[in-house]
C-alpha cells in the first residue's frame, strides 16, 4: 500500500492567500522527503506554471534519495464532453461550472488577490478571466476529439503525468449531461492515452 497526501489549500485567515500556497509548495517537498507517494493538484492554469509544480517533487524525492516517476503525477482540471465543441461549450457555461466560477469562485480568486495563477499568459489582463477565457484556454470542454487534443497539449506542456483528476461541482441539476460526459470521457476521450507513458 502506498501513502499519499492531498494538500488542502485552507490556512488560517491571517495569511496571505500567496503565502499560503507557498507553503503548500513547501509542503510538497516534505510530504516528497518523507516518502509520500507523489500526487500534485495545482491550481495553476499556466502550463509552464503547472510544470514547475515537477521541480519541486524532484527537490523533494532528492533529498530522500529517491526516483520521482512522472507515472505517478496527478493533475486536475475541469472536464465537459459532449457530441459537439458549441453544445459542450454550452452546457459548461450554463451549467454548474460556469455558474460557480461566475458567482463564486472568480470573485473569490481575483479579489484574494490569485488571478494571476488562472491566466494561460501572464501578459493577459486579470479582467479577461471569466467563464469565456476558461473555456478557451484552460477547461477540457469540447468534443471528445477536442479534449483529447487538450490533454495532449497539456501533457507536451508540463513534461507529462500519470493521472487527471477531474474537478466535480454540484451537477444535480444537469444529471443528463454530466453522465453523458462521463461516458463519452471514459469510453472516447482515454483510450487514447491508455498504455502512454509519460516522458521522464
Amino acid at each position: 500500500m502506498k501513502l499519499g497526501a492531498f494538500v488542502m489549500p485552507s490556512h488560517p485567515p491571517e495569511r496571505a492567500l500567496l503565502d499560503g500556497y507557498r507553503w503548500d509548495l513547501e509542503q510538497l517537498v516534505t510530504l516528497d522527503r518523507l516518502g509520500f507517494h507523489e500526487a500534485w493538484i495545482g491550481i495553476s492554469l499556466n502550463p509552464a506554471h503547472t510544470a514547475s509544480h515537477w521541480t519541486s517533487i524532484e527537490a523533494g524525492a532528492a533529498r530522500s534519495g529517491r526516483e520521482p516517476d512522472r507515472r505517478e503525477w496527478r493533475l486536475v482540471r475541469e472536464v465537459y464532453v459532449a457530441g459537439t465543441d458549441d453544445e459542450s461549450q454550452r452546457r459548461a457555461r450554463e451549467g454548474a461550472m460556469g455558474r460557480c466560477w461566475r458567482e463564486y469562485l472568480r470573485p473569490f480568486y481575483v479579489g484574494s488577490g490569485m488571478g494571476p495563477q488562472f491566466l494561460a499568459h501572464p501578459s493577459d489582463a486579470v479582467e479577461k478571466l471569466d467563464v469565456e477565457y476558461l473555456i478557451e484556454h484552460s477547461w477540457f470542454v469540447g468534443s471528445p476529439q477536442t479534449v483529447v487534443d487538450k490533454i495532449a497539449a497539456l501533457q507536451r506542456h508540463t513534461g507529462g503525468f500519470g493521472g487527471l483528476l477531474i474537478m466535480l461541482y454540484d451537477f444535480s441539476s444537469e444529471p443528463g449531461w454530466w453522465d453523458e460526459s462521463l461516458q463519452r470521457l471514459v469510453e472516447e476521450v482515454m483510450p487514447h492515452f491508455q498504455g502512454a507513458q509519460p516522458a521522464g
